[in-house]
């Protein structure tokens, strides 16, 4: 994916965080199903397998990855949650930041995942 400088990368063990202010972070992680490709059920699955309220999934698409987005609120943030697949490759990112800047950021946050693009091995 294709992020601007203005952006604070961090590649940490568990995930990449990316900061654009200290009121809000996008955490993107990636794993690979050992066989076949990621289901739309598996996504559902992922999205609504959760005790907490996510919100209704809706369906999205961002580069080259399809798949689902929750949104809601909760503890005075705004978070959105991506699950996003390509063949055997499901993506999950994650972002929550206070209201007054989560409007801006999501929709820079939108255009960093519509550059996700599958690397493919030479």
């Amino acid at each position: 994916m294709d992020v601007p400088e203005i952006w604070t990368v961090t590649d940490d063990p568990e995930c990449l965080t990316l900061e654009l202010t200290e009121h809000g972070a996008l955490q993107a992680s990636s794993a690979t199903k050992s066989s076949g490709a990621v289901s739309a059920e598996e996504l559902y699955e992922f999205a609504d397998g959760q005790e907490e309220d996510w919100g209704t999934p809706v369906p999205v698409t961002y580069g080259d990855f399809q798949g689902l987005v929750c949104a809601y609120e909760q503890g005075g943030f705004i978070w959105r949650r991506w699950f996003l697949s390509n063949g055997s490759t499901i993506v999950f990112v994650t972002y929550n930041g206070i209201p007054q800047v989560a409007q801006h950021e999501l929709t820079a946050a939108e255009t960093i995942l519509s550059s996700l693009r599958v690397e493919r091995e030479a």
